[in-house]
């Protein structure tokens, strides 16, 4: 995981006249809940959201490239492999605190069309792995609607687009440690499944030992001495490939970077 780039400005999903659909499907939805408090606290009244809206071209686009095609949370590159999801860092449906707790209503249903809220995230870590789970280091502190300040809020979770993961995140040849106190870095690392192993493309440990054994191979050409065996442009070469993979661009940059200072 690394720090995103992620322009400031949101982007805008016209409707015919011309009006952001965004900003229209937000106001909706906070008048829904206002007329209807109870009902939407007590889980029989839920909110639905268009996909079409929140996962329109003019945003996956944005997200995908300021993001370089990787997941926000594994890096791995997922423009290669499948279309990607929007994920919310905020859960918009429900949210649980801890993954034995029932899911809770409403979620941040005022954040499901906000850009600040949109990530670029590959199928597992969203969907298999994260879902509506969204722990705070107080609980009591949660904003349970758009009338709340999000602002007391402090998550487990670390947020790519608005902090440096390497802060709390560091990388031990393959595996992904926590190193603040707080235990941020090691819940996010749990909860996302930033160590996960399995088959195929879900072990993610296994494709980054793999990348990293690549990658020790060419950092050893690299400081080579020239030789009749190994001629100077083919360390020159390994030189190079080295700082490519070390750019925030490639993929498991986050590990390159702390393995190879």
């Amino acid at each position: 995981m690394i720090k995103l780039r992620k322009p400031s400005a949101s982007p805008i999903v016209p409707n015919a006249l011309g009006h952001c659909k965004l900003i229209e499907e937000t106001a909706e939805n906070n008048s829904k809940f206002d007329a209807n408090k109870d009902d939407y606290f007590l889980g029989t009244a839920k909110f639905t959201f268009d996909s079409k809206i929140y996962g329109h071209d003019n945003i996956k686009t944005i997200l995908r490239t300021c993001q370089n095609g990787k997941c926000a949370f594994c890096e791995q590159n997922v423009s290669a492999v499948s279309h990607g999801d929007i994920e919310h860092f905020r859960p918009k449906g429900g949210f649980r605190q801890n993954k034995r707790e029932h899911l809770k209503y409403p979620g941040y249903y005022w954040l499901a069309y906000n850009w600040d809220n949109m990530l670029f995230a590959c199928a597992i870590c969203n969907q298999r792995y994260k879902e509506n789970l969204f722990p705070l280091l107080d609980s009591t502190k949660r904003a349970r609607n758009h009338h709340d300040d999000l602002k007391n809020e402090k998550p487990y979770f670390i947020n790519p687009a608005t902090e440096n993961p390497k802060f709390l995140i560091q990388f031990r040849q393959e595996f992904a440690v926590g190193i603040d106190k707080k235990n941020r870095g090691a819940r996010t690392i749990e909860a996302i499944g930033l160590n996960r192993s399995g088959s195929g493309y879900s072990d993610l440990l296994e494709l980054r030992f793999d990348h990293l054994e690549i990658v020790k191979t060419i950092d050893k050409l690299s400081k080579m001495m020239a030789s009749p065996s190994c001629p100077q442009n083919e360390i020159d070469k390994a030189a190079d490939l080295m700082k490519k993979f070390k750019s925030h661009k490639k993929q498991f940059s986050a590990m390159i970077q702390d393995n190879f200072m």
